[in-house]
């Protein structure tokens, strides 16, 4: 089978991409050829035993996690150091330097995550240029084992970092870290007390869609006591309902509120309504509380208004206190979120895409920066393979800082592809999944083509 590929790719030998397309086959060959043998029932006690740690793992892996983390902690010292130079210039007399510097110990942890890509890349140049340009790469490979081999642990390495980053890391460690990172800032900045923070969720002057046609309008939400001042709840008819209604009659101070309603809408709240006024119901409460127990809201002095019969009958009845069941929209639906999508964990920055769906509002960069969360580690994994294959050992002449050069510039490419699909998910060109994932997956290719032509 191999050599009917062989004889098959040699006629167009000619074409570099071609060629291209013909090492990334044999290279995927190989690995499932490889695969297959490997677990082969009668071999994979032995091929199991070329895998086992050595004394070259150890030498190479230890030079590999040192460069890394000397990598990454000197690129995020840098960063750091920039961004507290930057904040030099405008800081106020009276700022809480405390704070201020636990504001930059906490973002540590977020550029850690955003800057270990590079890390990898560069460990794996590093130590593998400089294992060449002394020639030790060449006496390791002479005694028949390969370049993946020697790098394997490298790459599982990888691998294994991915999944703990987003599997626990990310979302017990970096999001909790860089959400108190704007915390501090706050309080630096004296802009907040510590202690009294649960009022930068508190909300102002909102409009919000939410289920079952429902529209709340509100003065104040307090995040703290869950409550809404002066809401307004407006429940539209659905579109089957709004077919088949009738014209609204104008006249009357029965029916005034309704016009009063439409045109709050429109001239205060920028939000465009139909020309037939499609309510159904509408509350008018001085405050709205969140009732745990029935898990609704509950009207507090308010009154409510009832529209039927396609808008020919109208009623209305004042209320002290009660729990309308249609309002189950939870309380977290009307917090202001006070630091950006990048800092929530996964069931806040689910919350929070659901919250933009159900009010109307776009959510395609905000759920394109979700599912970056996972697709930006991928890096991880490719730059690995990137690493191997610019490495040429076979080369008389190996440059270390070249090659670390090199490294920098893929890293460079890599975060704009990463940015630039980001973008085009913003303006809605690419679906949110093809902006966060396809960063990551174009490089991941780019990634296969070195490695698949590694100089082995």
């Amino acid at each position: 089978m191999k050599d009917k590929v062989q004889s098959f790719l040699s006629k167009y030998k000619t074409s570099a991409i071609v060629e291209i397309i013909r090492d990334i086959g044999y290279f995927l060959y190989n690995t499932a050829s490889g695969f297959i043998s490997f677990f082969h029932k009668d071999h994979f006690v032995s091929n199991l035993r070329t895998l086992r740690w050595n004394k070259l793992d150890s030498y190479i892996m230890k030079q590999f996690i040192l460069s890394m983390i000397g990598a990454i902690v000197l690129f995020v010292s840098i960063y750091e150091l920039a961004q507290i130079f930057q904040d030099l210039r405008g800081l106020p007399d009276d700022v809480n330097s405390y704070y201020l510097n636990l504001h930059y110990l906490n973002t540590v942890p977020y550029w850690t995550f955003i800057l270990q890509p590079f890390g990898f890349l560069f460990a794996t140049v590093y130590v593998l240029s400089k294992l060449s340009s002394t020639r030790e790469m060449i006496a390791m490979v002479s005694t028949g084992t390969s370049i993946y081999r020697l790098t394997f642990y490298m790459l599982l390495t990888s691998i294994l970092y991915y999944v703990f980053i987003v599997t626990f890391l990310m979302n017990s460690f970096v999001l909790p870290s860089y959400q108190k990172s704007y915390i501090y800032r706050r309080v630096a900045l004296n802009q907040a007390k510590l202690g009294e923070l649960s009022f930068l969720s508190d909300n102002k002057k909102f409009t919000i869609f939410g289920s079952d046609n429902l529209l709340y309008l509100g003065e104040y939400y307090n995040a703290t006591e869950k409550y809404i001042d002066n809401a307004t709840v407006i429940q539209y008819l659905s579109q089957d309902e709004v077919a088949e209604a009738t014209e609204f009659i104008p006249g009357g101070e029965d029916t005034e509120w309704l016009y009063d309603n439409r045109i709050n809408i429109e001239s205060l709240k920028n939000i465009k309504v139909p020309d037939r006024i499609s309510f159904q119901k509408r509350i008018d409460a001085d405050r709205l509380l969140w009732d745990e127990t029935a898990e609704a809201w509950a009207i507090s002095n308010g009154t409510i208004r009832l529209i039927s019969e396609g808008g020919k009958l109208f009623s209305a009845r004042e209320v002290d206190y009660e729990v309308d069941s249609n309002l189950i929209d939870p309380y977290w639906f009307f917090e202001r979120n006070w630091y950006p999508i990048d800092a929530m964990t996964i069931e806040e920055g689910l919350r929070h895409i659901d919250k933009l769906k159900r009010s109307g509002r776009s959510y395609h960069s905000e759920l394109t920066k979700f599912y970056a969360k996972d697709a930006y580690p991928l890096g991880l994994i490719f730059v690995v393979m990137v690493g191997v294959g610019i490495v040429n050992m076979a080369s008389k002449k190996v440059s270390v800082p070249i090659n670390s050069a090199i490294s920098m510039a893929l890293f460079i490419v890599y975060y704009l592809m990463y940015t630039s699909f980001l973008g085009m998910a913003g303006r809605g060109d690419v679906t949110p999944w093809v902006g966060g994932f396809g960063g990551s997956l174009i490089f991941g290719v780019l990634a296969f083509v070195l490695y698949a032509r590694a100089t082995t």
